[in-house]
């Protein structure tokens, strides 16, 4: 229903402004193709006025989530490998795969700027992001709470000797263990603009004020195969729905036929997360018969756990870039973007790694923050 309405809210923006900007602009008599006029009226520099348009390409970098193993943090268990041998099991894996490559993708702003006033609508999206880990051999720990009246008995456990007599803690190893995340992020803002007069150096400065909405959703999936729990998945979803006011500042200068430009925004984030986690664990076991070396206190489970959260994130984005005027209203351009958002929830680190059926563990829906940032080039319409 959300992304309905903002696809809505996009779509009536984007007519109504443009219907706008045709108004209060004569687009027919505009002569894009033109020489660059780089004459000033009283030694400095003009200002652009009108409508404006600018598209560019992004290469961006988003972190990885904080460090966590697959399995319960921390946590040991004291298995048997045999009648006589035991071992302490620890997890082999984290989610340090999770690497935050280089991604591309696109941003674009359009609006009108008076001599003072203006509205600026932008929207930026970045391709998704995946990141794919696969091993042999692989040991899981889970928390497995003892159930059941006196003496205790625990889910994983199962016969060690051939007599099928002797009940004992048995490793969580896969055979083959794939893991993967994705993860998309996107946003959009609409602002007023008040341009405030040039600067003694002939610069000009801009404020800002409008709404801002962000999406930084996570997916981590988990799917072990062989071994004593085969077959078991798992997929774990952490969705940042990030809206809230916008205040910031926008400073520019010409020199000839460069313009550079700066701007910084901070956003007062209302962060509502939807959290889940669904799966099933040892779809192969059967409790109703013993083998030896094989799990026989379990049988296979399932299940689907919703979470929803609000949290303060607050976000700051800075955008610095360098335009070349290559005719009278075209531009070209590069520059680098960063932007800042705190308490937003990662998926592979909201697990709660416990049998039989998992859960979410909700004290970690804030433990992490999102540091994106990276080049952008494009070309800019008489901004």
């Amino acid at each position: 229903m959300l992304r309905t309405m903002l696809r809505l809210l996009i779509a009536v923006v984007v007519v109504w402004g443009g219907a706008v900007l045709c108004q209060g602009q004569n687009i027919e008599s505009m002569e894009w193709f033109a020489p660059p006029d780089l004459t000033f009226f009283g030694g400095r520099p003009r200002a652009n006025e009108g409508m404006f348009f600018v598209f560019e390409g992004l290469t961006w970098h988003i972190n990885g989530p904080g460090k966590t193993t697959i399995g319960k943090e921390g946590a040991t268990r004291l298995v048997y490998l045999s009648e006589t041998v035991t071992a302490v099991e620890t997890n082999s894996l984290t989610n340090g795969f999770i690497d935050g490559g280089f991604e591309g993708g696109y941003r674009f702003d359009v609006g009108n700027q008076g001599r003072h006033h203006g509205i600026h609508f932008s929207m930026f999206k970045l391709q998704r992001e995946r990141d794919y880990f696969i091993a042999p051999g692989v040991s899981v720990v889970f928390s497995d709470p003892p159930f059941g009246e006196s003496p205790p008995r625990y889910h994983l456990q199962g016969p060690i000797n051939s007599a099928l007599t002797d009940i004992q803690n048995l490793p969580v190893r896969f055979t083959e263990f794939e893991s993967q995340n994705r993860l998309d992020f996107w946003g959009l803002e609409l602002n007023y603009v008040y341009r405030m007069h040039p600067n003694r150096f002939g610069g000009f400065f801009e404020l800002l004020a409008g709404v801002r909405y962000a999406e930084f959703d996570d997916d981590f999936f988990c799917l072990g195969t062989g071994g004593t729990l085969d077959e078991s998945r798992w997929t774990s979803i952490a969705e940042n729905h990030i809206i809230g006011p916008q205040i910031g500042g926008r400073w520019f200068r010409k020199f000839g036929r460069w313009t550079w430009s700066a701007e910084s925004k901070f956003v007062f984030g209302f962060n509502q997360q939807n959290l889940r986690l669904e799966g099933f664990l040892g779809s192969n076991l059967d409790p109703t018969t013993l083998v030896q070396y094989q799990i026989s206190n379990m049988g296979p489970t399932t299940f689907v756990y919703r979470e929803h959260e609000d949290e303060f994130s607050p976000m700051v984005e800075l955008r610095v870039a360098f335009s070349y005027q290559i005719t009278s209203a075209i531009s070209a351009r590069v520059g680098w973007t960063g932007m800042w958002i705190d308490n937003i929830a990662r998926a592979s680190r909201i697990i709660n790694y416990e049998v039989p059926n998992m859960g979410i563990d909700v004290s970690r829906n804030s433990a992490d923050y999102a540091f994106v940032n990276g080049v952008t080039f494009g070309v800019e319409l008489n901004r």
